[in-house]
């Protein structure tokens, strides 16, 4: 459903803004941020910021609309990495159970042993990637961080058919190491 901003906005700079909030969207799919929520931080804070907009000042105002919103959506970034990062340093006792009725120091103890077990084949796959491309690394690095094939293609200035090609060669590097169950 539309929202409907009257005669608050003009067509151009609504739209400005809703580009600028998909892209940051696609560039930051795991924010999960509600789309008609930031699109109205960014009108809101553009509403504000419009006041100190004169066309003497700035001859280009879409540059200007443009820049005061890009602002706005790295702050949204900045504030929601400082939330992540809240949460990671709760302090927990050792001691205290945790949902699997296990108490964190045993849970910790099981994954260091685990991790223990997964270290020779750490060394295994950071080997094989290190022996990869420049342009394979970087697929694998871009994949690693939850972009999409589609993404990828844009950020590297390649077709999605093109991206694939090297996933696949990627993919027989890694079955020629004995490594191939571990491509997802």
């Amino acid at each position: 459903m539309g929202q409907s901003y009257g005669d608050l906005f003009a067509p151009w700079e609504i739209s400005v803004a809703k580009s600028l909030v998909r892209d940051f969207q696609c560039r930051y799919p795991w924010l999960k941020l509600d789309f008609n929520d930031l699109l109205q931080e960014c009108l809101i804070h553009w509403h504000k910021a419009r006041i100190a907009f004169t066309a003497e000042k700035v001859p280009l105002p879409k540059a200007y609309v443009n820049k005061v919103i890009r602002n706005k959506l790295d702050n949204i970034l900045e504030q929601q990495l400082a939330e992540k990062r809240k949460l990671e340093h709760f302090v927990r006792s050792l001691d205290q159970p945790t949902g699997e009725e296990m108490p964190l120091r045993e849970v910790i103890a099981d994954t260091e042993a685990r991790l223990e077990d997964e270290v020779p084949l750490r060394v295994d796959v950071t080997k094989a990637v290190s022996e990869l491309g420049p342009f394979q690394r970087e697929v694998c690095k871009l994949l690693a961080q939850g972009y999409s094939i589609r993404e990828v293609a844009a950020r590297l200035g390649k077709s999605k058919s093109s991206i694939h090609r090297e996933i696949g060669e990627i993919r027989r590097s890694f079955r020629d190491k004995g490594l191939d169950e571990y491509m997802s």
